[in-house]
């Protein structure tokens, strides 16, 4: 934003321009990462991956022994229920987020000269998370891992 070229080039388009307005583009889920005052916002990327990483559980576990045994199998219409379990959902996750978030700091805000080698290392934790996820859940399902 304030690089000598972008400036410039501003400068010379003035004559063009009768006003001009800058936005910061947000993620949605900034209120759930918590940074310093003055230091940037995690990438999107890793806000992301984090959400989703709190997000399918709590769908699962909660469609699983909440939303089937007590809401669709007891008459609850599909959209209600569907609502019911956002519900509970979104406010888990505005305690769970910034919760798991304070675990990953260290990959959210990376420091020091291996910021790409914590950018995988972190990643790969998350994912990992996501294949025991997967696996847990495809268990409990009775699903089979695999087609035949």
């Amino acid at each position: 934003m304030n690089s000598p070229v972008r400036l410039a080039l501003l400068k010379k388009a003035e004559p063009f321009t009768e006003e001009f307005h800058a936005r910061i583009v947000r993620t949605g889920f900034d209120q759930w990462f918590k940074v310093a005052d003055g230091a940037p916002q995690p990438a999107a990327w890793k806000m992301n991956m984090l959400v989703l990483m709190n997000l399918y559980p709590v769908v699962f576990v909660f469609g699983a022994l909440v939303g089937t045994p007590f809401l669709t199998n007891k008459g609850v219409p599909f959209w209600l229920a569907l609502f019911i379990g956002n519900l509970a959902s979104v406010t888990l996750l505005n305690w769970l987020v910034p919760w798991s978030a304070g675990y990953l700091g260290w990959w959210l805000a990376p420091k020091g000269p291996s910021v790409a080698r914590i950018n995988l290392i972190g990643a790969s934790i998350v994912i990992g998370i996501y294949a025991v996820c997967l696996l847990a859940f495809a268990w409990y399902s009775g699903l089979p891992l695999h087609r035949s």
